[in-house]
């Protein structure tokens, strides 16, 4: 099991007081916000230190390999080299996004108080762990292991802060962490009804886009597939437009 590192101090404030600031200070870079938003959307928030700190290193690889892809693909739609169908897929947003889900107490205390509660702390335990691992390197060179990542030092600080606030604080986080889920549930729902509804088409012309469809899906899945090493497989289901509309699966 991994050492935990506790704050040298109890905090339990007499009177808490929302920051104005919150996490996104001038100091944060964008690559946390990033960060931040994968480890909710992803289900990270319950890892520990160790295994967070493994994911947002793979999570960072790819994302760059993803980037360097999109880039490239983008070069090409500008010089007319890729199909009008794919130009469409890379042009187009997601107007609404997956449904939101409710954050950790913590979470919530960690967005509206980290300034106050959190951010000194984490910066002397980031400050601490960066001069272990260097001192580590120093004495052997050779040794694989990564640098500290001031997200996971982050998140650890804050459940470990959160954890030591009196019951009555917790209480009002819970509550917070509701009223700002039932917020995103309401924006969520409302882009979903301002979409625009599906095109109602004949069985012969579901056909055409399927086969209009399948060798563009298959060249980039194999575009993907290069650039971050790994395989990939697009699967739908769903009605066969030749079949009498019987479910199948197409590869």
């Amino acid at each position: 099991p991994q050492e935990r590192t506790e704050p040298q101090e109890r905090t339990e404030p007499q009177e808490h007081t929302e920051d104005t600031e919150g996490q996104n200070d001038d100091d944060e870079a964008l690559d946390d916000q990033d960060l931040q938003t994968a480890v909710e959307e992803l289900g990270w928030a319950s890892l520990d230190a160790v295994e967070l700190k493994r994911r947002i290193s793979l999570y960072g690889d790819m994302r760059k390999k993803m980037q360097v892809w999109y880039a490239k693909q983008r070069r090409e739609v500008k010089s007319g080299k890729t199909s009008v169908k794919m130009m469409e897929v890379l042009r187009s947003k997601s107007d609404r996004g997956p449904k939101p889900r409710r954050k950790n107490d913590w979470q919530v205390f960690q967005k509206h108080y980290y300034a106050s509660h959190i951010k000194n702390k984490a910066k002397a335990e980031l400050d601490r762990q960066v001069a272990e691992w260097r001192e580590k390197l120093k004495e052997n060179p050779s040794l694989k292991a990564s640098k500290p990542q001031k997200i996971a030092i982050d998140t650890a600080m804050a459940r470990l802060v959160f954890e030591k606030q009196p019951e009555d604080f917790k209480a009002k986080i819970r509550v917070m962490a509701e009223e700002d889920l039932n917020d995103r549930l309401a924006e969520w729902t409302k882009k979903g009804k301002s979409k625009t509804p599906q095109v109602e088409r004949t069985p012969e012309e579901w056909n055409a886009a399927i086969e209009e469809w399948a060798p563009e899906v298959i060249e980039f899945m194999k575009g993907v597939s290069a650039e971050v090493g790994m395989p990939g497989f697009a699967v739908f289901a769903g009605p066969n437009p030749v079949k009498g509309g019987a479910l199948e699966v197409f590869l």
